[in-house]
């Protein structure tokens, strides 16, 4: 897959059917090499396949989605490094691989990842006010890939 493990972890969790590629071994082996351990990339894949069950149309489960944007970006300004805002996309399985194939196009450089379908969620966390923003449908996001065309860093959501 060409999303690097950092970015998954910092910004993508899956929906529908995107548990299918993101709960796989090549995704666990990362997670594995990235120092966890195995019992808690189970951990983690239980709490991605739970999320990955909501409705992106169901307007009582943004709360849930909400916690789970909240929960990545708390453990990311602890454990790794702050910043202003921290951005959570839900993505399913063609979005994944679209995200894949477009990054790997692009090594070394910022794209714009504009899939053929809009983002079912994006969550958007502000650190300093301690808010957020829900936006369902978004059309894509400004990124970066490295030198090896994997995705690696998030700069923008575009609604």
């Amino acid at each position: 897959m060409g999303i690097a493990i950092d970015f998954l972890i910092k910004h993508v969790r899956p929906i529908d059917d995107g548990t299918e590629l993101l709960c796989g071994p090549e995704v666990r082996a990362g997670l594995r090499a990235y120092g966890m351990t195995d019992t808690e990339v189970t951990a983690l894949f239980t709490g991605w396949r739970a999320t990955a069950k909501l409705s992106s149309t169901d307007p009582h489960q943004d709360i849930d989605f909400v916690r789970t944007a909240w929960t990545v970006a708390e453990a990311r300004w602890g454990e790794l490094y702050p910043t202003n805002k921290s951005t959570i996309v839900f993505l399913n399985a063609p979005l994944l691989k679209e995200l894949s194939y477009q990054s790997s196009q692009h090594p070394g450089q910022n794209f714009t990842f504009d899939p053929h379908e809009m983002l079912p969620v994006a969550v958007t966390i502000t650190k300093a006010s301690s808010t957020y923003q829900i936006v369902k449908g978004a059309s894509g996001f400004q990124a970066a890939a490295d030198a090896a065309g994997l995705c690696i860093h998030f700069e923008r959501l575009i609604p």
